[in-house]
This record gives C-alpha cells, sequence and structure tokens, in this order.
C-alpha cells in the first residue's frame, strides 16, 4: 500500500519546465551503484515528467545502469529511454547508451574514458556520439573516527578532452558538426543520514577551437531512502527502494535555431539498487 501512495505522489508531483535536454549525470550513479569494491550492482527507475513549450509533453523516464567495482578499475554501463507523448501522438523519442571506464592511478587520481550515443528527435538532435578521455581527482579524504575510516562526503574534479559527431535537424535540414570539446566537471556527494543523500555535478564543455560555442550544466539529485533503524540493510525491499528528486539546468550557447538556449527541469520518482 505504500508502495502505490509514494507512486500517486510522485506522477502528481513531477514537472518539468521548458524542453530540458538530456543529459547524463553518471556522478548519481556511480555514488549510488558501487559503494563497495569487487563487487557488481546496479540500479533501475522510472520518473515521470510534464513539459510546456510549443507543445504539451508527457514523458516516462526509465534508466537503468550496471556496473563493476573492480577495486583498481571500474565499469560503468547506463542506458535511459524516454516515452512520449505529444500532441495526441505517443512515441519513444529519445534515449542515451553510456559505458565508462576508471583506472585508478592513486587514492585521488584516476584515469577516466567514456563512449556515450544519445538522441532527441522533440529536440532535433538526430544522433550525438561522444567520445572521450582525460583525468579525475579527489579533492576529499576520509575521516579517521574510532579507528575507523569514515567517508561521507566526497568531492570531485575531472577535465576530458571528448570528440563528438552530431547531426541535427534544423531548418528542414540535416547539418552534421565534428568537433573536439573540453569537458570539465565538479562533483561532490553528500550523504548527512543512512535514508538521505545529496549528488550534485557541474559541467563546462566549451568548443576546443572556439571557446564562445559552449554548453554548461547542472544537476542536483536528491535521494530519501525508505528503510527503517530496525531494519538490516539488505534484508528488506524496502532498504534497496529510494524516492529521487532531481533538478537540472542546461545552457548551449549555440543551440539548433528552434531550441531555446537555456533549458531546465525537475522531475521525481522511484529507483531500485540491486
Amino acid at each position: 500500500m505504500r508502495f502505490f501512495l509514494i507512486l500517486l505522489v510522485s506522477t502528481f508531483m513531477s514537472t518539468s519546465f521548458l524542453n530540458a535536454q538530456i543529459i547524463l549525470n553518471a556522478e548519481s550513479l556511480r555514488v549510488t551503484m558501487l559503494k563497495d569494491k569487487e563487487n557488481w550492482a546496479g540500479n533501475a527507475g522510472v520518473s515521470f515528467s510534464y513539459i510546456k513549450n510549443t507543445d504539451e509533453i508527457y514523458t516516462i523516464a526509465t534508466n537503468l545502469a550496471v556496473g563493476y567495482n573492480g577495486g583498481e578499475n571500474l565499469w560503468m554501463i547506463i542506458s535511459n529511454l524516454n516515452f512520449n507523448k505529444s500532441g495526441g501522438e505517443s512515441f519513444a523519442n529519445s534515449g542515451v547508451q553510456h559505458l565508462r571506464y576508471n583506472r585508478e592511478v592513486n587514492d585521488h587520481v584516476a584515469i577516466e574514458t567514456f563512449v556515450q550515443g544519445q538522441y532527441d528527435k522533440i529536440f532535433k538532435v538526430d544522433f550525438r556520439g561522444l567520445a572521450g578521455a582525460g583525468m579525475r581527482f579527489k579533492l576529499t579524504k576520509p575521516r579517521i573516527k574510532n579507528d575507523s575510516l569514515i567517508e561521507k562526503n566526497r568531492i570531485y574534479f575531472g577535465t576530458l578532452i571528448m570528440y563528438e559527431y552530431e547531426k541535427v535537424s534544423e531548418l528542414d535540414m540535416a547539418i552534421i558538426s565534428k568537433d573536439f570539446r573540453n569537458s570539465s566537471y565538479l562533483s561532490f556527494s553528500l550523504n548527512p543520514t543512512d535514508n538521505f543523500s545529496v549528488i550534485s555535478t557541474t559541467y563546462y564543455q566549451p568548443r576546443m577551437d572556439l571557446l564562445e560555442d559552449y554548453r554548461l550544466s547542472s544537476e542536483i539529485d536528491l535521494t530519501f531512502g525508505f528503510a527503517s533503524d530496525n531494519e538490516k540493510e539488505g534484508e528488506s525491499f524496502w532498504d534497496k527502494l529510494t524516492f529521487n528528486i532531481s533538478f537540472s539546468y542546461n545552457y548551449d550557447a549555440v543551440p539548433v535555431t528552434s531550441v531555446p538556449k537555456t533549458q531546465y527541469s525537475l522531475t521525481n520518482g522511484l529507483r531500485y539498487n540491486f
């Protein structure tokens, strides 16, 4: 009964403003997925949104993330798919597939590579392919309490060079661009309690040959758990279920003509961690 009540509330609370471009926040998935080394982990989620722009768009977004933390090596595979209804027509028109690999150099430095493919027909992106590599730096240290290491809060900075192939539809024409971009980000995760966390990542992605052409995006994710104090971790369905509220802000200095430069969205939904 509690599950259906939460689902009903999340459906009516979910609201989006403007046409928020798909931004893959791998950092929030990384933190929720991979808490233990030498272990497989993942999560599956669903969220609901309503967008009002030139038309009314109803969206159900699904996501699946699976990863392996092998200590020095970390792998993640992430897939998001959005089902939309616009102008009385139903279709599945946007999705992201993402593969990321980290190789730990030491406790504070890692080599990071990724490839990503995405499409979003409502927002004129027929296909966007990305491939990049760079460095990731951990800016915080665990504290010691009662002879044990405690690390509830983490801050990371990353900087990568990525190649972007993009095909967009603009004024009934297909436009193809091939560019190199820098992708720098600052990410933090806060865990004030066992049942509540805050994860945020901000990206800055300018073209290497034209700095005026840049993208700025920021996402903050609030996660609420349902486990009670007397439940042991891993023994209850509620231990693995979370309610998530996410706010994203995106700015593209040189967007497709019919798409606004600024986009933001507020969504919420349920996520099951396994």
